[in-house]
């Protein structure tokens, strides 16, 4: 202010003082007209001011004026000549006027350097509301608009307002720019942060932007918004601001739990209304029938509740459950639900915007979030394996537990003891493989917290009770030889109980199943002695084999004579057809003329009696024998019946019928001992040679 003053004082100096003073040192030398000087001095002489002359007259009074200017110059003198003097005034008024408009311009233009903007705050004008810092129009105080850099002109703007040129605020990567408004409508004294701003509106424009923020609704306080890395321009009397905040970071493979400090509380009897948006974003179960899913039962090999194995299906077929027609489709649900409104009102989670824990999360990434308002804890979605192993020993005979031995890195806790169905205590090793979904990150935080926590107090007893409630239905032994089947059904039951508590259950592997070493020892007696029956079964077997080979090879080395001798069989059982082929003839032809020669000899018989037909037939067969003399060998001598011919024929017939049988030939009997003769085959025998088994040559 006091350099516009001084500058005006020079100037209008320059343009009104200097001059007079010029014009007294300088020589006038216009034509002085003395006697027209002297008539209008006496014309005039009783007139002070102009004003006093008439109207009519005023021309002739300024010339007056004009010619008594030029008569007290000529009297004056003085160093500067009338033209120098004219041209320094010139130059004076010329200096007068620069110096009013560099005044002018020195106090209505400013120059921000860059990476600045000006900050002004007016000095003259009404006082300002009570708990007001930013005022408004015509109001002294912190101005809210703010120039950028550059070269600005604006009238008088040094002189109304003190100009503070302040730095742009820059956020480094990795940091967050956070917000305190000074100024703005009074926030509830329950609040700590002022109301979000609305989506609706423009962020940016919010912050750079004092007019617009705080016509829309500027509350007091820490503000919920927060800028990620870069250079802002705002007001810096409206807004602090810290730079010191880092980003949230959320690492591959977890999930992000948010929980506000600010906004409305959530009214959780909304999810029970029908037709209220929330109620159709949660639904009531889990799964149909609280039964895991195809997937699931698919990937754990598990099997429906009814299913039994039989001679043609030994496994359960999968396929079935995606067919619409079996009995199984509906038995698995096709999906499963991670959060159900019990749940949600259980954990009393809240929409985003409301202050609590958000039932939304967070994936991977960067987020420009303020950590003061929202809070985010940072999640495991990776599969977790916890492992169950040791805590026992084996004393006298039996397994005794100790639980309060000091556990292992990766140790989650001791074996699981449990009573089998025949009474026997039995130490499991296992492992179990748990993961927890983005959708159920909210609700674990909630009811149970850290990972440690749910392991604590979620997977641990679940487990010890799945493996307890199983043994006490199973045999020791059977225990041991069905694990497979007994990790399914670990599997399947803590599947649906940790899904009700928001975690999914990957896989069960059970480890080491010590039993009672009695027990073990008596059924490595019964293994041992299976065993054994089994290698001498085997044993058995190999010596039978070996003396099948034995057998065959031999077979081999005599296959030429084994050959020959099948020959010969099968020629055997040839010739044996042909003989009973033609003694079936023989016998039918011999039939046939039996019939008829017992006709014939019938007939002959009734008329010379059957004595005189046997010694005609005889003295035929002697005549075709060629019998001419017979002597009668044998004296046959008979008693006497009457009969002429019997008398007289009965030798002679014997002495015949005895000399036909030694001279009679009949095919196959030798007439000496009647045995059968066997006729060689003369075609076979010139063909068929007996093989030389001894090496030597032989003459068949």
């Amino acid at each position: 202010m006091g350099t516009l003053i001084f500058l005006l004082i020079v100037g209008f100096g320059l343009w009104f003082g200097l001059p007079v003073i010029i014009r007294r040192f300088t020589r006038s030398e216009e034509k002085f007209d003395r006697l027209r000087y002297d008539e209008l001095g006496r014309k005039f002489s009783q007139y002070y001011t102009e004003d006093e002359v008439p109207d009519d007259q005023r021309t002739e009074y300024r010339e007056y004026l004009n010619l008594r200017r030029i008569k007290e110059a000529h009297e004056r003198g003085g160093a500067f000549s009338t033209r120098f003097g004219g041209a320094l005034i010139k130059i004076c008024r010329v200096a007068g006027v620069v110096v009013v408009i560099l005044a002018v311009v020195a106090t209505s233009a400013i120059y921000v350097p860059q990476g600045k903007s000006a900050h002004m705050k007016r000095i003259y004008g009404t006082s300002m509301r009570p708990g007001q810092i930013i005022a408004d129009a015509g109001q002294a105080g912190p101005q809210k608009e703010i120039l950028p850099a550059g070269f600005k002109i604006r009238f008088f703007i040094r002189v109304i307002n003190q100009i503070e040129n302040l730095p742009d605020v820059t956020v480094s990567p990795g940091h967050v720019l956070t917000l305190v408004a000074n100024d703005g409508r009074d926030k509830p004294e329950s609040q700590l942060f002022a109301d979000p701003w609305p989506d609706s509106l423009d962020k940016k424009k919010m912050l750079e932007n004092a007019t617009f923020a705080l016509e829309h609704g500027l509350q007091k306080g820490p503000q919920v918004v927060a800028f990620g890395p870069g250079i802002y321009r705002f007001n810096q009397y409206l807004f602090q601001s810290d730079t010191s905040r880092a980003t949230t970071r959320i690492m591959p493979g977890e999930v992000g739990v948010c929980k506000a400090n600010y906004g409305p509380k959530f009214d959780h009897s909304f999810l029970s209304q029908v037709g209220n948006p929330y109620y159709q974003k949660f639904p009531e179960f889990l799964t149909e029938g609280d039964r895991p899913t195809r997937e699931v039962a698919v990937s754990a090999g598990l099997v429906p509740k009814g299913w039994k194995p039989s001679e043609t299906e030994r496994t359960f077929n999968y396929e079935l459950l995606d067919d619409p027609e079996s009995k199984w489709y509906h038995y698995f649900p096709e999906t499963y639900n991670l959060l159900t409104r019990a749940m949600v009102i259980e954990a009393k989670l809240v929409p985003p915007g409301h202050i609590g824990v958000s039932w939304d999360w967070l994936t991977e990434g960067e987020y420009s979030i303020n950590p003061a308002a929202l809070e985010v804890i940072t999640y495991s979605a990776k599969t977790q394996g916890f492992n169950y192993y040791g805590g026992y020993s084996v004393s006298e005979g039996s397994v005794v537990f100790n639980s309060s031995i000091q556990l292992e890195d990766g140790q989650a806790d001791v074996a699981t003891d449990a009573i089998s169905s025949d009474g026997f205590q039995m130490a499991i090793d296992y492992r179990i493989m748990v993961r927890i979904l983005p959708q159920q990150a909210p609700y674990d935080l909630v009811m149970w917290g850290t990972w440690a926590d749910i392991e604590n107090k979620s997977i641990t007893p679940d487990s010890r009770s799945a493996m307890r409630n199983n043994a006490q239905n199973v045999a020791c032994l059977d225990y041991v030889r069905d694990r497979e089947l007994q990790e399914r059904t670990t599997f399947e039951q803590m599947w649906m109980q940790q899904l009700k508590k928001g975690t999914i259950v990957v896989d069960v592997n059970y480890g080491e199943i010590m039993i009672p070493p009695d027990l073990r020892e008596t059924q490595t007696r019964k293994v041992l002695a299976e065993q054994n029956k089994l290698a001498w079964e085997a044993e058995e077997l190999e010596q039978e084999a070996r003396i099948a080979t034995e057998q065959q090879r031999a077979i081999a080395e005599q296959q030429d004579s084994l050959v020959y001798a099948q020959i010969q069989k099968e020629k055997a059982d040839y010739y044996r057809q042909m003989q009973d082929l033609r003694g079936q003839g023989d016998a039918s032809y011999a039939r046939q003329l039996a019939d008829g020669l017992a006709a014939k000899y019938g007939a002959m018989a009734s008329v010379i009696g059957p004595e005189g037909v046997t010694t005609l037939e005889s003295l035929d067969r002697l005549k075709e024998m060629g019998v001419k003399n017979i002597t009668p060998m044998v004296l046959y001598q008979g008693a006497g019946n009457g009969n002429a011919v019997t008398e007289t024929f009965g030798p002679l017939n014997a002495t015949i019928l005895g000399q036909m049988l030694l001279g009679l030939k009949i095919p196959g009997y030798s007439p000496i001992d009647f045995m059968p003769a066997v006729e060689p085959d003369s075609a076979a025998d010139s063909t068929t040679t007996p093989p030389d088994t001894t090496g030597a040559s032989s003459q068949p």
